[in-house]
């Protein structure tokens, strides 16, 4: 593909290449993702845009700038002038770059509308006269983005599974270990659900309706569609010697929901609407523990909730 754009959550990623550049995406878990300009039936729906220009030129010096977050092994933010330079690291406390990416206007809370890409030579390859180019807008790049880019819209990444029957979906969040992999694999076609993710889903506001998202960025169970439906419940999953589904309160759920939530602490004012998001989340929607034996009457307490 000469060029993509990536749709998520309703967030559509719209890149710009030089000329003789060609974007490779290896990842079949991304394909449903993917929109090609050239297809006239592409997927349509998306109500957020952004420009994503990629490039070979140099990366922005980072000397001398404030940083803003540092993970000291992958990644770091970096405050230039009221943008945001992210950057990652080739290999693990390497000083070489994957990538560097330039977010304008990226300290303000704002959906980021204009996105440069700064490739390093790990991502290169040249064939004759075309240089192939690693897609850099895939994991943990474009998930970084849609950090940056959801709370203002407002919306949150949640560590969770999802599951979807006629156009409604209920939550399934967990911490790692708290089975949602295996939760997932207990839907028989008996229940009717389609798995919209056994790892990470996105939850938005659009139009007043709370919305629940599959993503890309699956677990190993390998399940990733690409779809929205209205948000009807939240559980959090407790492995269990039984099956229960236990009501709770939203301070309760509150609790429970900021333990699986994706936000970037260290920006304070995104932090503060991805936290406001979430209490209308668990004061908007039903909120319950979900304690379950590994076996597929488990799935039979969410029949009720979708």
């Amino acid at each position: 593909m000469s060029a993509l754009e990536l749709t998520i959550a309703g967030l559509r990623f719209v890149t710009h290449l030089p000329a003789g550049l060609r974007l490779i995406e290896r990842d079949a878990v991304y394909e449903t993702f993917l929109d090609r300009p050239s297809e006239a039936d592409r997927p349509t729906g998306a109500d957020q845009e952004i420009d994503v220009e990629v490039t070979l030129d140099p990366a922005p010096a980072i000397h001398g700038l404030s940083v803003l977050f540092d993970t000291e092994e992958t990644w770091a933010a970096y405050d230039d002038a009221g943008d945001v330079l992210l950057r990652m690291r080739s290999v693990a406390g390497d000083e070489d770059y994957l990538w560097v990416v330039r977010l304008t206007g990226g300290t303000e809370p704002v959906c980021c509308r204009q996105v440069v890409i700064h490739c390093g030579r790990r991502l290169v390859e040249t064939r004759g006269p075309v240089i192939e180019l690693t897609n850099p807008l895939h994991y943990p790049l474009d998930q970084l983005l849609l950090m940056f880019a959801l709370p203002a819209l407002p919306g949150v990444l949640i560590h969770a599974a999802g599951l979807a029957r006629l156009g409604r979906g209920v939550l399934c969040a967990g911490v790692s270990g708290a089975g949602k992999t295996t939760f997932m694999g207990f839907p028989e076609p008996r229940h009717g659900l389609e798995g919209l993710s056994d790892d990470r889903v996105i939850t938005r506001q659009i139009d007043g309706q709370l919305r629940l998202f599959g993503t890309p960025w699956a677990g190993e169970g390998r399940v990733a569609a690409n779809r929205g439906v209205e948000l009807a419940a939240i559980t959090f999953l407790h492995q269990s010697d039984r099956n229960e589904l236990r009501p709770i309160s939203p301070s309760k759920a509150l609790q429970q929901l900021l333990a699986t939530v994706s936000i970037l602490w260290f920006d304070e004012a995104r932090m503060s609407l991805a936290m406001g998001f979430c209490e209308t989340l668990v004061e908007r929607v039903s909120c319950y523990e979900l304690h379950f034996r590994p076996e597929a009457a488990a799935v039979d307490l969410l029949e009720d909730l979708i």
